[in-house]
C-alpha cells in the first residue's frame, strides 16, 4: 500500500462521492497511521481504548458508530471487540481502482457481523460503487 496514494485517493472519494463526519475522518487517518506502524498488514488489531484516545472520543458506542460509517463507505471492514478488553480487527480497503474490487475481506466473512447498532443512517447505509 502506498501511504500518499491512499491519502490522496481518500480525499478524492471524500470530495467527489461521500462527505464523512469529521470524527470518521479522524478515525480513518488514525487507522492508516496504526496500520503503517504495523507494516501495512492485510488486517491488524487495535484496542478500542487506544483508538478512542488517539481521536479524542470517549464513548465506545460513538467509536463503533464511526467505524460503521467507514465500513458502509467501503473504506474499511472490521470485527468489533467482544468486550472492552478485547481487540477490534480492522482491514483497510486499498483505494485506487473500483473500491468493491479491492475489498480485502467482506464483513460477512468474519465470524461476527453484530455491530453495536446506533440505528442505520440512510446517508451511509448505501453500498457504494466508487470508481476513482
Amino acid at each position: 500500500m502506498n501511504y500518499i496514494e491512499q491519502i490522496n485517493n481518500f480525499w478524492k472519494v471524500h470530495q467527489d462521492k461521500i462527505e464523512l463526519p469529521p470524527s470518521s475522518i479522524a478515525i480513518y487517518f488514525a487507522l492508516l497511521h496504526l496500520n503503517e506502524k504495523n507494516g501495512w498488514s492485510k488486517e491488524f488489531e487495535v484496542k478500542p481504548s487506544e483508538l478512542k484516545s488517539m481521536v479524542g472520543i470517549n464513548s465506545t458506542k460513538t467509536l463503533y458508530s464511526h467505524l460503521e460509517i467507514l465500513h458502509y463507505a467501503e473504506l474499511i471492514y472490521f470485527s468489533p471487540a467482544r468486550n472492552q478488553y478485547s481487540l477490534t480487527l480492522i482491514g483497510i480497503t486499498i483505494l485506487g481502482q473500483t473500491v468493491r474490487q479491492n475489498m480485502l475481506l467482506s464483513v460477512n466473512d468474519r465470524e461476527t457481523t453484530d455491530f453495536p447498532s446506533t440505528g442505520q443512517n440512510p446517508v451511509y447505509s448505501k453500498v457504494l460503487e466508487i470508481d476513482i
